[in-house]
């Protein structure tokens, strides 16, 4: 039994139209910039048309980074199957747990009453059998059991599949409204006529069944590099491979860091240095760089060891609306022109017409096209 958790309010805190953007896209908006249709996902330029005055700042993950420990580890203590999948969303597996607490709504309630106690942050949650269902259900504060998934996927709006406004709008176009209908159409449709790549459509729009993979609280990476004999070009294959090393390891755990404490010593000396970071990608030759610039000149000659733990982990993530938006063909639009142009040619028409309207007009050859694309033969 898998629940998704969202905390509200975690980026943005108070009165006022603000809100935090993320690579252009608002990552989360006050009650007030949101009562003006500035919602997670909105493109920041949209935002400020929407909301004149909207004051929006830039996200830095290492601003957050005592908050996510803060929330999670509330978390953690109902039940240590958790899985965040970004610093303010994750998974929990309250299958062991919820027995404890007389129930799922009881734990969910104890959880948000502590949440918003010592984290301040508030929680919306669905739950379902998998992440898909329970991602799905998070905007209804309940457990979708396995018997009621087709019907709760029937009435369900393609709104909470958090596609992007144009992508919506397409989709309404043909006269699909619900999730059920979109899981229904082939991946060439989706291709066609909404701009998504084939590889993001199999991963993204598709049901999958995968339990959830404990990252928090995260485990702890550190590196150290022996050096026998200190002369210049061992002390530089050192560091080459202590950073190679450490940049290896946060990838393949997913993690960012924010803090390195770095380490080197000689047979007779040691010194200590605390670099901070900002919470992105670190590659090998810029930490290399950064061990170069930290290593003191009076051990240079002498190094023997160098170690690196790493500090401040985050989870080295994108989120669902940025990931959407880097994911649309740029020609989408012109791809949907094609497709306009393509109808009018064929059938005298210069609208996107949806099924119903075009069988309506009786343009039987549209109409069985759009229909075939949802698995549903003519009347």
């Amino acid at each position: 039994m898998l629940v998704f958790i969202s905390l509200d309010e975690f980026y943005t805190q108070g009165a006022g139209a603000t809100a935090v953007a993320r690579e252009r896209v608002i990552l989360e908006a006050t009650a007030e910039a949101v009562s003006r249709g500035v919602i997670p996902g909105t493109p920041v330029r949209l935002a400020r048309r929407r909301c004149p005055g909207l004051e929006v700042r830039d996200f830095r993950a290492e601003d957050y980074a005592e908050r996510y420990e803060q929330a999670w580890s509330v978390c953690a203590e109902f039940t240590p199957q958790v899985e965040t999948v970004d610093l303010h969303e994750g998974f929990l597996d309250i299958t062991q747990d919820m027995k404890r607490f007389g129930g799922t709504d009881k734990l969910v309630k104890e959880l948000g009453l502590e949440l918003a106690k010592r984290a301040r942050v508030k929680l919306k949650w669905g739950g379902g059998a998998d992440k898909w269902m329970a991602w799905l259900a998070r905007q209804h504060g309940q457990f979708v059991a396995p018997v009621m998934e087709t019907l709760v996927l029937s009435k369900l709006p393609v709104e909470s599949m958090a596609l992007p406004e144009r992508a919506t709008e397409r989709l309404h176009h043909f006269d699909i409204h619900t999730v059920a209908q979109v899981m229904s159409l082939p991946a060439g449709f989706l291709e066609a006529h909404l701009g998504f790549e084939r590889e993001f459509v199999l991963s993204k729009m598709t049901r999958h069944k995968e339990s959830v993979r404990v990252n928090f609280p995260a485990p702890s990476v550190s590196i150290t590099e022996e050096i026998a004999d200190s002369d210049e070009q061992r002390v530089e294959r050192a560091v080459m491979q202590a950073a190679r090393s450490l940049t290896e390891r946060l990838c393949e755990a997913k993690l960012w860091t924010t803090l390195l404490r770095v380490r080197f010593a000689s047979k007779t000396r040691a010194e200590a240095r605390d670099v901070k970071l900002q919470a992105s990608e670190l590659t090998a030759t810029r930490l290399e760089r950064m061990l170069f610039e930290q290593l003191p000149g009076n051990l240079r000659a002498a190094l023997r060891r160098i170690e690196i733990e790493a500090h401040g982990l985050l989870p080295m993530v994108a989120p669902q609306s940025t990931l959407w938006g880097e994911r649309v063909r740029g020609d989408a639009d012109q791809a949907l022109e094609r497709v306009q142009a393509r109808l009018a040619a064929r059938f005298g028409s210069t609208t996107l017409l949806n099924g119903t309207e075009a069988f309506e007009r009786q343009q039987p050859r549209f109409a069985q096209l759009v229909y075939q694309t949802r698995g549903i033969s003519l009347p």
